[in-house]
């Protein structure tokens, strides 16, 4: 197998292959397929040249790439045509990308459809370890009807300091996958154009949301209510008022889909969205080198 650095000329060859890593469950793909088109607009500049194309003879069979986004460092697939998907390859593929991007090797995160059987064992047999298992769940806006929430849902800007403050307080107590973070991150969230709405109770923070919707795709990135306040329906409010938002703006030209992630431990919150009308899409793994 040879390799090559990936140019603006492979990508309808690329496009391609992450078309039928949608579609072909034994070569599915996670993150980030959804988002790939408009990167590869401009593949030069938007993966800096950290992608590469392998090549069988003069023919190119798989491609596989590196993702830095100040959310995170993902592998862009890898992905083979169907003839060369093997374990072999997948393995020697994995090795050429952490051998020219040493400084990754540790931030790389590779998100896994449960279904690619060959790509998880090449994972594990190159050194690294499932550190999330989830489920990828999704909601159909078409279907939605507008509904009425009996409390008052706060939009918050960058203005509300102490909410801010408040949010954070929240996602640290309850939320893991939060840890670490602060109220800049959550700044940081607003000022990209996500966002951030709460219930509130005598002017205390007792949930929040964290969404996003553009171009006929949304996402709930956080939901979180404080366990002492939870059964007054806090969570399907805020829920219910990002549908409502969300489908005033159904695109001609997109699924017009709501999509989270769940821990695949955390059957409470599964059970909380099914009864909200979500669907699971797939089971997801992700993937780090080392423990």
């Amino acid at each position: 197998m040879n390799y090559r650095k990936a140019t603006a000329t492979d990508a309808t060859f690329i496009e391609q292959l992450m078309l039928e890593a949608t579609t072909d469950e034994k070569r599915a793909l996670g993150y980030p397929c959804w988002d790939l088109t408009d990167n590869l607009k401009d593949i030069n500049q938007r993966l800096e040249d950290v992608m590469l194309i392998a090549k069988d003879l003069h023919q190119p069979v798989g491609v596989a790439g590196i993702f830095d986004a100040s959310w995170g460092t993902y592998f862009i697939g890898p992905i083979f045509i169907e003839s060369h998907h093997t374990q072999e390859n997948y393995e020697d593929f994995l090795a050429k990308i952490l051998a020219q991007n040493p400084d990754f090797s540790k931030k790389l995160a590779v998100d896994t459809k449960g279904s690619n059987l060959v790509l998880k064992q090449a994972l594990e047999n190159s050194g690294f370890n499932v550190t999330y298992a989830g489920v990828s769940m999704f909601y159909d806006l078409t279907t939605h009807v507008q509904m009425e929430i009996p409390a008052e849902i706060v939009e918050i800007t960058v203005k509300h300091g102490d909410f801010i403050q408040q949010i954070n307080e929240l996602f640290t107590a309850y939320l893991v996958p939060w840890q670490g973070k602060g109220e800049n991150d959550l700044r940081e969230r607003l000022a990209d154009g996500m966002r951030v709405a709460v219930v509130t109770e005598e002017k205390k923070v007792v949930g929040a949301v964290v969404w996003e919707f553009a171009d006929g795709s949304g996402e709930i990135e956080y939901l979180c209510v404080d366990e002492r306040y939870q059964g007054k329906g806090y969570g399907r409010m805020l829920l219910t008022n990002c549908k409502n938002l969300m489908a005033c703006e159904l695109s001609t030209e997109a699924e017009n889909r709501i999509y989270l992630d769940v821990a695949q431990k955390n059957q409470v919150a599964q059970d909380f969205y099914r009864s909200q009308g979500f669907q699971v899409e797939y089971l997801r793994q992700v993937y780090r080198m080392g423990k």
